[in-house]
């Protein structure tokens, strides 16, 4: 995971919505994992979006 953060080089919130959902998706709990990543254009989501599709 720390990995991936470096190599996307993505800031704090970013590296924090990442973690959380690779977190989520390496360990399963059975339990679905809502949620809601937003933000005005310009802000990364899109680049989390992509470095989560590339850790995985």
């Amino acid at each position: 995971i720390n990995a991936a953060i470096e190599n996307w080089t993505l800031n704090a919130k970013q590296s924090r919505a990442f973690r959380i959902i690779a977190e989520h998706l390496l360990k399963p709990s059975g339990k679905p994992l809502h949620m809601f990543l937003g933000g005005p254009g310009g802000t990364g989501k899109l680049h989390v979006i992509s470095a989560l599709h590339d850790f995985f």
